[in-house]
């Protein structure tokens, strides 16, 4: 990446991009031995958003899902927040809601 622009690698970044890989695998296995292959795909699919709102912070916030709504760039933190909290305990609770219920 580019040396000390805004999408610099820092310590934090590498650890938060590792950190969230392996969560995101622990979960996909987690998933697939519970409730099987179907299941963990959509998990998958639906964790690269998250994955890149950690990867690139500083690109999702500024990125306009549309022009008529969004009239400034989100701050970074509150994408790294809320990617952290899709990849940590959604699956724990989809995991414990559906292995409760059947």
């Amino acid at each position: 990446m580019m040396d000390g622009g805004e999408y610099a690698d820092g310590h934090a970044s590498k650890f938060q991009r590792i950190a969230s890989v392996g969560t995101v695998a622990f979960w996909a296995i987690a998933i697939y031995l519970k409730l099987g292959l179907p299941l963990t795909v959509r998990y998958l699919a639906f964790s690269f958003l998250a994955l890149a709102c950690i990867w690139f912070p500083s690109a999702m916030a500024n990125f306009r899902w549309s022009r008529h709504f969004v009239a400034e760039p989100a701050n970074a933190k509150i994408h790294l927040f809320a990617a952290w909290l899709f990849i940590a305990i959604v699956p724990l609770v989809f995991v414990v809601v559906r292995w409760s219920l059947g």
